[in-house]
């Protein structure tokens, strides 16, 4: 497992008429009112991604945006290595609480801002995962940075949130 040290990230630039806030302290507000972001995994979702996804027990993967580790959980259960990271602290808090493990880490990154830590080094994760996630990121960040941090024969699983018709979709 790579090093899981992380560097605290910096502050987002303020929205109009408001202090600025960093992405984890506006994740945190976000995991503290609003039930919609807490998404269990349902059986279809873990169906698709066996069928769609080679992953062997060993292969290390980093699950991106990982919230309170719902899929984290589920991917140590298949004998991966699992680095979930998230920009929220309650949420890393709430997953650290529902359990962790000698192969299962979690730390604190914000995918938007601040410098990359030390545990996403180039050619590190087997897989990387980014559930319900995308939409929040700098994606060509994020899809320039995980190409480097996959190895040459890596896999990159996307999801997105489900949104129910006539309702606007959360925001942080």
């Amino acid at each position: 497992m790579p090093d899981l040290l992380t560097t605290p990230t910096a502050a987002l630039p303020p929205t109009a008429g408001a202090l600025p806030q960093s992405a984890g302290a506006q994740w945190d507000a976000w995991y503290t009112r609003d039930a919609r972001i807490n998404l269990p995994l349902t059986d279809t979702e873990i169906g698709l991604f066996h069928e769609h996804v080679d992953a062997a027990p060993g292969m290390l993967a980093l699950d991106a945006g990982c919230g309170t580790g719902h899929f984290t959980r589920h991917l140590a259960t298949t004998g991966l290595g699992v680095l979930g990271m998230d920009a929220s602290p309650t949420a890393l808090a709430l997953a650290r609480r529902q359990g962790s493990g000698p192969h299962l880490h979690y730390a604190q990154h914000d995918f938007n801002a601040g410098p990359i830590p030390p545990s996403l080094q180039p050619g590190t994760f087997d897989l990387i995962i980014c559930r319900n996630t995308l939409p929040y990121l700098n994606r060509h960040r994020f899809l320039v940075d995980a190409a480097r941090w996959l190895t040459p024969t890596g896999q990159l699983h996307l999801t997105n949130p489900p949104i129910r018709p006539n309702t606007p979709p959360p925001r942080p």
